[in-house]
């Protein structure tokens, strides 16, 4: 479950990438939760409740999905993003060199395309460019730690 503070640290990014669009705040909120869920499944190194697989199950199934949002492009780029992320636990499951380390953090982060291609969607090229720092800086995982976390 994710703390209160990063829940709000989260809908005040997204309040602000998507000039306080309810639907849009909403969709990401929900793809965070479940991206979180499913990072927790994987590695494994928190409980996860029922309610909370239940929740992420359903806001991929119905929640996201149904969203105008959510359309080819954002399911080519959630796939990409899902590829990405194999690699990575492929990096970090085989002894990785300096450079697969870097490049498995990186790829580790790829779902954030998905807020810039809403951005984008609702408001054009210009609007994502200004916004891109915020949400690159949003990611927030610091590499030092991820470092620690899997080559300790």
């Amino acid at each position: 479950m994710m703390e209160d503070d990063q829940l709000r640290l989260h809908e005040n990014l997204f309040n602000f990438i998507y000039q306080n669009d309810t639907e849009a705040v909403r969709v990401s909120m929900e793809l965070v939760q479940m991206l979180h869920v499913w990072d927790d499944l994987i590695d494994k190194d928190v409980k996860i409740s029922n309610q909370e697989i239940n929740a992420a199950f359903v806001a991929a199934l119905c929640e996201i999905s149904g969203s105008w949002l959510w359309d080819a492009n954002a399911a080519a780029l959630a796939r990409v993003a899902f590829l990405k992320w194999q690699t990575a636990n492929y990096f970090e499951a085989n002894s990785a060199d300096e450079n697969q380390k870097l490049m498995s953090f990186v790829f580790r982060a790829g779902f954030i395309d998905l807020f810039y291609y809403f951005a984008y969607k609702m408001y054009g090229m210009e609007w994502v460019q200004h916004v891109g720092p915020a949400i690159a800086s949003w990611y927030g995982e610091d590499f030092a730690e991820y470092e620690r976390e899997f080559w300790g």
